[in-house]
């Protein structure tokens, strides 16, 4: 019942127990002194006392005790630090209600404790997340600087072959010009600075194709135009063009076909056969002795079939962490192979990735001081529909020299070339005089405007660069004018949008510089009369026998006129000296003579001489019996007696 009571209820309690116990005593005191004796005076302030001291006593524990305990409540909480221990609840008064309220307290500490633990443990995550993603990025960015500097150290590298590769043609063009400009020089000599000269200048020229293909392609503006196209007469072509640079370093060169192949496959090959010369162009480079091989084979898959290269070498091979470097733009397999070898190290990069353009892939297995076999693996397109060729190798049985590249076909008209360049205007205007054209020139495109609307021309070749207006200016004009004139681009830029840009100017078809005569004419003779053969039908029928008299296509070239008769006069003393060689048996001597013929022949513009003498030479290197080379000199030797100007008098006083 006590215990129901309210604190205050129980200080009113006390303080009543109190003052009764004084009321008491009083009445004690009263009663001593009136009525009652000392020891009913003693009995009965005892008897107040104690129960006053008893009921004094359990009112004070039943308020201090749930006091003390809270007390050692909080005490132990304290020391312990655990927010856990509750105190125990003692009644409904005040201080239950603050028992109460102080087990809510702890409560809400436990539960922001708890809440502060589980965002604890969660910044922990984020804090240990964003470390590792930090040391992830900082890898990453280590190893992106890595590359950066192995890049720039490439490219650097890279750069400073790439100038040792564009010197050295150039030395070599500059140095032999120079030295065709001696009044001194006998025209032997001439032709072989002329060869120089020329050898050089596709160097350079390749190098700068290679440049502008890694351009291209780094810009993601390389595209492939695919066509149908001669799967054996393009193999044959890439053969013909590469085995006598095998044959000349003394290597067997052999061409092997795993089953028939389709007679036309659907592929680029003009890129095909970029891929294919330069892997065997390295091969041939990196294989001092032994062979080179290269085996074609057509694999049918579903509706299309797989045209596979293997050409295999046994060369100096690479290692692993060599081949790993291999598609790497600006690089080879090992520094030492720039100075040994030479190369700007993008012909893999660009064949990589040509490959991959074709609808197909590259790959490479080998081992140092063995070889190696790079595998070359396009889409050929369906083959249901094309005839297969079942015994390919037929075709490529007779190593024969390449033959000279057919003459396009003569050019007859009036053409308008406007080109600013002095050393141009007189090469192409040569050059398309030659085919058979008549040529006027231009400097400018205000000047080509003016005569173009005023004269008749049958086709105009724009220049696209030149002062005043260039070509893109006056090619629209001409085009607001209403002219219809076939208008060919000639630039010496060589992107694809270029020629996009010179064909939404109003050109017909597009040139980069430099030209190929070849394929200047063969591509002006697209939109102009052609005369129906080469202007020197004589050389043509000259080379299927030794009834017609053999002309040089430079016979009417007034700057060649006396190179040429120089020529023409000193082959009766060739002549001697080849016979003379093959009599004694001397074939050294005979090999080194044919090979300066086969040099010099084309140079002058008798193409069958050149691949007679290549012919003949082959049958030295290849080791043919004598009555093999023999036959093949007196065959040269039957043709050069055919050229026009040729002096049999000559010859017999040459002999020995």
């Amino acid at each position: 019942m006590l215990r129901n009571l309210s604190i205050r209820g129980k200080l009113v309690l006390i303080n009543l127990l109190s003052n009764g116990a004084a009321a008491l005593a009083a009445c004690a005191l009263f009663l001593q002194y009136g009525i009652m004796t000392a020891w009913h005076l003693a009995a009965v302030v005892s008897v107040s006392s104690v129960l006053a001291f008893l009921l004094v006593w359990k009112l004070q524990r039943i308020i201090s005790g749930p006091i003390e305990r809270l007390a050692e409540t909080v005490q132990t909480i304290l020391e312990e630090k655990n927010f856990t221990i509750f105190a125990a609840r003692g009644g409904n008064d005040e201080l239950g209600r603050l028992i109460d309220g102080f087990n809510e307290m702890l409560a809400e500490i436990q539960r922001r404790d708890a809440q502060l633990k589980a965002h604890r443990n969660s910044l922990e995550q984020d804090v240990q997340q964003r470390t590792e993603e930090l040391r992830a990025l900082n890898a990453q960015l280590l190893a992106a600087r890595d590359r950066a500097e192995a890049a720039s150290r490439a490219k650097t590298a890279f750069l400073a072959n790439m100038s040792h590769e564009i010197r050295t043609p150039i030395t070599a063009i500059v140095g032999c010009a120079d030295l065709m400009l001696e009044p001194s020089l006998g025209p032997a000599e001439r032709q072989e600075h002329l060869q120089i000269i020329r050898r050089n200048a596709q160097h350079l020229a390749e190098l700068i194709n290679d440049i502008l293909d890694i351009s291209k392609i780094e810009a993601g503006k390389m595209s492939i135009e695919r066509t149908v196209c001669d799967l054996p007469r393009l193999t044959g072509e890439v053969v013909s063009l590469m085995r006598w640079r095998a044959i000349s370093k003394g290597l067997e060169f052999r061409l092997l076909f795993d089953g028939p192949i389709p007679r036309h496959i659907h592929t680029g090959p003009l890129r095909l056969k970029q891929v294919l010369m330069n892997i065997l162009g390295n091969a041939i480079k990196f294989t001092e002795r032994g062979s080179v091989t290269m085996r074609v084979s057509c694999r049918p898959e579903g509706n299309g079939s797989t045209i596979t290269f293997a050409v295999a070498d046994t060369g100096i091979g690479m290692s692993r962490e060599q081949m790993e470097h291999l598609f790497q733009p600006f690089s080879q397999a090992d520094g030492s192979t720039t100075r040994r070898f030479g190369g700007t190290g993008l012909g893999l990069v660009i064949c990589q990735r040509l490959v991959k353009l074709l609808g197909g892939q590259i790959t490479v297995e080998s081992q140092p001081g063995v070889g190696s076999t790079f595998t070359v693996s396009i889409d050929g397109g369906p083959v249901d529909a094309t005839q297969m060729v079942e015994n390919p190798s037929e075709a490529f049985a007779n190593p024969a020299a390449a033959q000279p590249a057919e003459e396009p076909p003569g050019l007859q008209g009036r053409i308008l070339l406007v080109e600013d360049g002095v050393d141009n205007q007189r090469l192409i205007s040569a050059q398309l005089k030659a085919a058979g054209a008549t040529v006027e020139i231009a400097a400018n495109g205000r000047q080509a405007v003016e005569m173009a609307l005023s004269r008749r021309y049958d086709l105009i070749v724009m220049d696209m660069q030149m002062p005043e207006l260039d070509g893109y200016g006056a090619t629209a004009q001409l085009r607001q004018q209403g002219l219809q004139l076939p208008i060919i681009a000639l630039t010496a830029h060589a992107m694809s949008d270029d020629r996009d840009k010179c064909i939404r100017a109003g050109c017909t078809d597009y040139l980069a510089k430099p030209v190929d005569r070849q394929n200047l004419i063969r591509t002006l003779g697209r939109y102009m009369p052609a005369s129906g053969a080469p202007p020197v039908p004589q050389e043509a029928a000259a080379a299927g026998g030794t009834a017609a008299i053999l002309r040089s296509k430079y016979a009417d070239d007034e700057q060649m006129r006396d190179l040429l008769a120089k020529f023409v006069g000193g082959l009766p003393d060739r002549v001697s000296r080849i016979m003379d060689s093959l009599h004694r048996g001397e074939l050294e001597d005979l090999r080194r003579l044919l090979h300066q013929l086969k040099g010099a022949g084309g140079g002058y513009g008798f193409a069958p001489i050149t691949a007679a003498a290549a012919q003949a030479e082959s049958a030295i290197k290849t080791g043919q019996a004598i009555d093999a080379i023999t036959a093949q000199v007196n065959e040269l030797v039957e043709l050069i007696r055919t050229v026009e100007g040729y002096d049999p008098a000559k010859e017999a006083a040459a002999r020995p």
